[in-house]
């Protein structure tokens, strides 16, 4: 837990795992919380993890060595419009959210579908239905052309979004 290219790095919260993982854009792999799984963290509560690395990361009574008070997050960590801007880099883009358009899908059987496609978890794919339920279907029993479209769904830099 406390050494180089761990979890958290005691005194270093831009070399500490969690520190990373919670401000990398969403659609990254890796990302805090991952995509679809609750909120981002605020500017508050990220400021308030980077700080207790910063103090040493104080877990169970121990404590690692603080970092240098010119490395201080209030120095050092910027945001804007509650995205983490870098000067190294600049200013993280946004990401636009593009909302799923209706579409029709097909199973091997011929059976047809209207529904949104939201994204793929363990082979099965999550529609959401025009009653506004969302279902999961096994991606195997989709006609090969909806399989398809699936696929390049998933490969399309489109389908990532900040906020979902």
């Amino acid at each position: 837990r406390f050494s180089k290219n761990e979890v958290v790095v005691p005194g270093d919260w831009d070399a500490s795992y969690l520190f990373v993982t919670l401000v990398m854009p969403r659609h990254e792999k890796g990302a805090m919380p991952p995509k679809n799984k609750g909120e981002s963290l605020t500017e508050k509560e990220i400021r308030t993890v980077a700080e207790w690395i910063h103090k040493g990361a104080k877990i169970d009574g121990e404590k690692g060595k603080p970092g240098p008070e010119n490395w201080h997050p209030d120095r050092l960590l910027k945001f804007k419009d509650g995205r983490v801007v870098t000067e190294q880099f600049g200013e993280a883009p946004k990401v636009k959210k593009v909302e799923a358009k209706w579409e029709i899908w097909s199973n091997k059987e011929g059976k047809k579908i209207t529904a949104r496609f939201h994204g793929l978890v363990k082979d099965k794919v999550d529609f959401e239905l025009k009653n506004g339920k969302r279902m999961s279907y096994p991606l195997e029993q989709l006609s090969a052309e909806s399989q398809a479209r699936i696929q390049g769904l998933i490969d399309s830099p489109v389908m990532m979004s900040e906020d979902d």
